[in-house]
């Protein structure tokens, strides 16, 4: 039986607050939606991993890295969006390996 994925489940409970609070503070219901949706998915698969669900970690951290990246860029705010970045940077690191 394999144990839980910590740093996933952190990264997970990350994307949440992160949606929670984009709504709260901002309004922004996108953030509220793809925050819990993709916060959700990512502690399910850190919960229950396999080599299915870590690869699907993996296309999570890919796809929000670099949205989050463009958003820094973009908008030059460091907050949240630069954490993500980073939290998305070892998220991909810790499950690429399981691509091969």
């Amino acid at each position: 039986m394999q144990t839980q994925d910590q740093f996933g489940i952190v990264y997970g409970a990350a994307l949440i607050l992160g949606g929670l609070l984009g709504y709260f503070r901002r309004g922004s219901a996108i953030s509220l939606l793809f925050g819990v949706l993709f916060g959700a998915w990512s502690l399910y698969n850190a919960m229950h991993p396999t080599r299915q669900n870590n690869v699907a970690n993996l296309a999570i951290a890919s796809v929000l890295g670099v949205l989050m990246l463009l958003r820094f860029l973009i908008g030059g705010k460091w907050f949240p969006a630069l954490l993500i970045v980073g939290l998305s940077g070892v998220q991909i690191y810790r499950n690429y390996p399981y691509l091969k």
